[in-house]
């Protein structure tokens, strides 16, 4: 709980303190980066739950 407070503490002033203009300029430079720079990998919670086993085995 601790380690979650002071992480969104730092999100927040850093975010005060960063113009709104450059966080936005920031987020769609990443979210429009050219197609050789995206990682090639699934996203680690998607993965995740990707892998696990359905409960179509466990229906039978």
């Amino acid at each position: 709980m601790t380690l979650f407070v002071m992480f969104y503490f730092v999100v927040v002033v850093a975010l005060y303190i960063t113009p709104f203009k450059m966080v936005v300029l920031v987020a769609g430079l990443l979210w429009l980066r050219h197609p050789n720079f995206r990682c090639k990998f699934p996203l680690v919670p998607s993965n995740f739950f990707r892998r696990l086993s359905s409960r179509a085995d466990s229906m039978l």
